[in-house]
């Protein structure tokens, strides 16, 4: 029980940390997205 305890702990640690990760690489994403949008509208 213990055991199941820990991996479901690392689990969501990973699935934390993949999260974070995954939010970084979306705001850069949108960062080009408008930067590309704001030269067109020039």
């Amino acid at each position: 029980n213990q055991q199941m305890q820990q991996f479901q702990q690392q689990q969501q640690q990973q699935f934390q940390q993949e999260t974070q990760v995954y939010q970084r690489g979306n705001g850069a994403v949108l960062r080009n997205l408008e930067t590309q949008i704001g030269q067109i509208a020039k």
